[in-house]
């Protein structure tokens, strides 16, 4: 099968397709950085990590199956490892973290939006 061959124009019209692609992910990252700011959230990942008692049980809102309970085995960019309490016998649940809503406390009903893991 013959390949297609690529014009100048075609190219220039890939290069301009790039640049408009490298300024939305900036501004994306810049709308990022400002709603952390503005909801009081550290964008640093290991200062986040230190917060949550791995002994503690803790409460996991996730977008799709409700409410996880456990205590948390390990993180990393893209998953939390959570052991859960309260079954016979516990098991481990693993939480993409695009997906979750919140995190916290058990008995911490009514923490308002800006308390809440996004």
């Amino acid at each position: 099968m013959p390949k297609e061959a690529i014009s100048f124009a075609d190219v220039e019209v890939l290069e301009k397709q790039i640049r408009q692609n490298r300024e939305d992910i900036n501004l994306l990252k810049q709308e990022i950085q400002r709603l952390h700011t503005e909801l009081g959230l550290s964008s640093d990942t290991d200062e986040f990590e230190a917060q949550l008692s791995k002994e503690e049980v803790l409460e996991f809102g996730t977008l799709g199956d409700g409410v996880v309970k456990g205590k948390i085995n390990w993180m990393n960019p893209y998953l939390i490892s959570i052991t859960t309490s309260g079954e016979a016998p516990a098991s481990e649940v693993l939480i993409f973290k695009h997906a979750l809503c919140y995190i916290r406390k058990p008995e911490e009903k009514s923490i308002p939006r800006q308390g809440m893991y996004i």
